[in-house]
């Protein structure tokens, strides 16, 4: 095996060398736990639902990190409300509302109080086949329909912990009241006015569209979008509500009637991922911006997933390396002097 020579430069070498290979390996461990880290943080299920948080009208329909064992089909639904001749508007949307998901309160002299809410059910194309449903993903936008010219106003938008308006309640103040604490607000028309909405922990819950409990306090909790327009010009406020939906089937009898009772059976699954919904919320960061901002739209999932990918082949590679080094420093593997030590050698 040879005669190991020793001179006093060797020693001196001995603890640097030591020294420099403990300090790589020291580092290396410490990047691999903060990618593992990465990864932990958030699995695939989770990073793709963050995406269609981020994105309802367009991202893929994925089932929510929502807890239980209840499922149900997907489906997305647009709905428009023209504000009729109003030039101040206030909007909310709640989903838990089965029967007034979306209520509407406006006055057509601006500043003034606004008059009392009307209501708008949950779609049809729902409302035909469910027995059951909870809200997934979904968002609120603001158009204006007028011309350049005359472009006026301002749009105001939040998310809150809860509803303000039921049908026919007279709200106390006017559309500028409301837009004094809001999130966001920006001049009409100067971008895309887009609220999107987060889940509050009891929207998880799934809501009996036979017997909607709009007064029951469960349902006065659910996360609610609020968007109040201000001196916009007459009859140009259009708002457009998309919601991802998760849904129960209508039961069916033998004769073909419709079982509206209690007995319907919620389609058992494992939930799809072992994380809470606040895992999934946590990387949302700042709630109110995710809600209002437009430059949020869809890079929060986006850059996560990058984020992801780029990690997983940052720690594959790394480990790669680090076994080839390893083992092309290995002197038995060396003294071979053959393929195996030059394959070694390459990695």
């Amino acid at each position: 095996m040879g005669t190991w020579v020793l001179n006093h430069e060797s020693i001196l070498k001995i603890p640097i060398m030591a020294k420099k290979r403990n300090t790589k390996k020291n580092n290396g461990n410490k990047k691999s736990k903060v990618v593992m880290r990465i990864q932990q943080g958030l699995d695939s299920a989770g990073a793709a639902y963050l995406r269609l948080l981020s994105d309802p009208c367009a991202a893929d329909l994925v089932a929510p990190t929502y807890g239980g064992t209840g499922s149900g089909y997907l489906m997305r639904t647009k709905y428009l409300v023209n504000a009729a001749s109003f030039v101040d508007a206030l909007l909310e949307f709640t989903p838990q509302f089965a029967s007034q998901y979306v209520r509407l309160s406006g006055t057509s002299a601006t500043g003034t109080t606004l008059g009392a809410a009307t209501s708008v059910a949950i779609p049809s194309q729902l409302k035909a086949v469910a027995s059951q449903y909870r809200c997934v993903a979904a968002c609120v936008k603001t158009f204006y329909l007028g011309s350049e010219l005359n472009r006026q106003g301002i749009v105001a938008s939040s998310l809150t912990a809860g509803p303000y308006l039921l049908n026919s309640t007279t709200p106390t103040g006017s559309a500028a009241t409301f837009a004094e604490k809001a999130s966001r607000y920006v001049r009409m028309g100067t971008e895309m006015h887009e609220c999107r909405w987060v889940p509050a922990e009891s929207d998880q819950n799934f809501v009996s569209m036979v017997e909607p409990e709009t007064v029951n306090t469960q349902f006065t909790e659910g996360s609610t979008i609020q968007i109040a327009v201000v001196n916009a010009p007459t009859s140009t406020i259009q708002f457009e509500v998309t919601a991802v939906w998760e849904w129960v089937p209508i039961s069916v009898a033998s004769d073909g009637a419709l079982n509206t009772g209690g007995s319907v059976v919620y389609t058992p699954r494992a939930p799809v991922t072992a994380q809470p919904l606040s895992a999934t919320l946590h990387r949302i960061g700042d709630v109110a911006r995710f809600a209002t901002d437009p430059n949020v739209h869809k890079s929060v999932a986006e850059r996560l997933s990058s984020t992801l990918a780029f990690a997983q082949g940052v720690y594959g590679m790394t480990q790669a390396v680090r076994s080839g080094m390893a083992f092309a420093r290995n002197p038995a593997v060396r003294a071979l002097g053959g393929p195996m030590s030059r394959l070694a050698l390459t990695l």
